[in-house]
C-alpha cells in the first residue's frame, strides 16, 4: 500500500505520483487548471489510502465522527493528531533531534516533548498525557531505554523492544516495555494490558527503505531516534507491520513517588482508597523501609497550615482515579523531605 509517511520525501514527490502533472509537461498548462489537476489527483491518492469519514461513537471526551483509514486506524495524518515525546533523552541536541525528526515525518502536527529520569517518571507522563487527550485523537511516543547492569544487557541484546498500543479508539501509543513505564496505565485501565511488539531486525525489512537505510537502523545507538519515530509513523499511515511478538507481561505499579513538579510538589502512583484518605485522618507513610513520616490528609493545597508537609489528591491520573500527592504550602516538599522521583513508599494502618 502507498504510504506518505514514514520514508524519506524523495521517496513521494508529487512529479512520482502525478507524471505529466507535475513535470515538465504541466509547464504549458496554465497556473489554474495546473492546481485544479494536482487537487484533483490528490483527492484520488487520499481515496486509495482508504481515508473515510465514518462513525466512530462519541465515547470519553466526545470524540464524535472521525476520519479513519480502511483498517479503521484514526487518520492521524489528516487530523493532524498532537504528538507527545516521552524521553529520557533530555539533552537539547537529544530533543532537538527528536523534534525535528517528528517534524518531518509528521508535517505540521503540534509536537510536544516530556523529558524524564526515568520509568516511573515515564508512566505517570503517559497517564496524563493519555488523560489530556480526553478520547480524542492522540498519538504517544515513550522511551525509557536503560541498558547498564548485568540483567538488563543479557535480557535485550540493544535496550527492550518497541510496542504499540491503541487506547479506547482514537490515541496511539509507541512505547518501550521495559520497566514500570507502562505499569501505571495498566492500574488506571483496571486489566492486564497486551502489546504488539515491533523487535528492530525483524520490523525494518518490511518498512520498504534503502538497504543502507536498513543497516542502519538495525545497528543504530539512537532508536529512539531512528526507529521509533518511523514506526510510528507508518504504522498511523496505513501499513501494516508484522508484529514480532504479543507482550502481556506488565509488572504491577508499585506504590511508589512518581514525579516532582516545578513547586516541588511529589506526585505518587497512589490512589485515595491505597492510604485510606480521609480528610482530617493522619497517615503514616513509609519510605523505602527505611524512613517514616506521618502527614495529615487535606481536602486542598490551600488548606495546609504554614510549614506543614500533607497528603491530598493531586490532579494528575485518569477519569476519576485521581493520584494522592504529598505537598507544602509555598516551599518545596520535595526540598524539605529531600525525597526524589523513584522511591518506593508503604503506607502503615
Amino acid at each position: 500500500p502507498l504510504v506518505l509517511s514514514g520514508v524519506p520525501r524523495s521517496e513521494i514527490a508529487l512529479e512520482r505520483l502525478l507524471p505529466g502533472v507535475c513535470g515538465p509537461a504541466a509547464s504549458a498548462m496554465g497556473r489554474g487548471s495546473t492546481l485544479l489537476l494536482r487537487g484533483a489527483i490528490l483527492c484520488s491518492v487520499l481515496c486509495h489510502l482508504g481515508w473515510a469519514s465514518t462513525a466512530a461513537g462519541a465515547g470519553a471526551g466526545g470524540a464524535g465522527s472521525l476520519q479513519r483509514l480502511a483498517n479503521g486506524r484514526p487518520a492521524h495524518l489528516v487530523l493532524k493528531s498532537p504528538i507527545t515525546y516521552i524521553t529520557d533523552c533530555k539533552d537539547e541536541n537529544g530533543k532537538g533531534r527528536l523534534k525535528a525528526r517528528l517534524a518531518t515525518l509528521f508535517p505540521g502536527h503540534s509536537v510536544e516533548l516530556v523529558g524524564v529520569e526515568n520509568d516511573y517518571e515515564a508512566g505517570i507522563n503517559l497517564v496524563d498525557i493519555a488523560d489530556a487527550y480526553e478520547g480524542r485523537p492522540g498519538i504517544i511516543l515513550g522511551n525509557v531505554a536503560r541498558r547498564e547492569g548485568h540483567q538488563r544487557r543479557s535480557k535485550w541484546p540493544n535496550g527492550p523492544p518497541f510496542s504499540w498500543l491503541r487506547l479506547g479508539d482514537n490515541i496511539d501509543v509507541f512505547t518501550t516495555i521495559d520497566g514500570y513505564i507502562l505499569s501505571l496505565l495498566q492500574r488506571m485501565m483496571g486489566t492486564k494490558l497486551s502489546v504488539e511488539l515491533f523487535d528492530i531486525p525483524s520490523t525494518v525489512p518490511h518498512m520498504g527503505l534503502p538497504a543502507g537505510r536498513q543497516e542502519h537502523i538495525i545497528h543504530t545507538q539512537f532508536r529512539s531516534f531512528d526507529f521509533l519515530p518511523l514506526l510510528a509513523a507508518q504504522i498511523v499511515g496505513g501499513r501494516d507491520l508484522p508484529a514480532s511478538s504479543l507482550f502481556d507481561e506488565v509488572p504491577d505499579m508499585p506504590h511508589a513517588l512518581c514525579w516532582v513538579d516545578s513547586f516541588g510538589n511529589i506526585k505518587t502512583s497512589c490512589v485515595a482508597s491505597d492510604a485510606m484518605f480521609q480528610v482530617g485522618r493522619r497517615v503514616t507513610v513509609r519510605l523505602d523501609s527505611q524512613r517514616q513520616l506521618t502527614l495529615e490528609c487535606f481536602s486542598r493545597l490551600k488548606d495546609i497550615p504554614d510549614g506543614v508537609v500533607g497528603l491530598t489528591i493531586g490532579s494528575s491520573g485518569m477519569d476519576d482515579q485521581r493520584l494522592l500527592e504529598i505537598v507544602q504550602l509555598g516551599k518545596s516538599a520535595a526540598n524539605t523531605l529531600a525525597l526524589t522521583s523513584g522511591v518506593g513508599i508503604e503506607f502503615v494502618q
